[in-house]
């Protein structure tokens, strides 16, 4: 079974991924901020779902913090969706990015291609 860290401060959203996911055998471990998903982290998370615009650390921060340490894929979920902001994150290293609302089959299809 392959697991994903969600930070995301929305508790709406990650309820709605974790649902999805779950029957899909994808174990979701959650995080409400950066913080917390930074302590959690660890060699046997498969991918990581950051959202970008959260209290505290934003996920730009938590990205380039996850890089200096992990190989760990990453996907940037957000209602950013001009072009800078899409561009910004996989500056910081981000392996792929998706805009919110988005379709729960289309972030899965999006993890299972990387």
């Amino acid at each position: 079974m392959y697991k994903a860290l969600m930070i995301e401060d929305h508790k709406e959203v990650r309820d709605f991924v974790k649902e999805y996911f779950d029957h899909k055998e994808i174990e979701v471990i959650e995080a409400q901020n950066g913080y917390e998903g930074l302590a959690i982290l660890d060699d046997t998370i498969d991918i990581i779902l950051l959202d970008i615009m959260m209290p505290g650390i934003d996920g730009y921060e938590v990205c380039k913090q996850i890089r200096s340490q992990y190989n760990t894929l990453i996907v940037f979920i957000s209602a950013l969706s001009e072009d800078e902001n899409q561009l910004k994150a996989y500056e910081y290293g981000a392996d792929d990015y998706i805009t919110k609302p988005f379709k729960p089959s289309l972030l899965y299809a999006k993890c299972l291609a990387l």
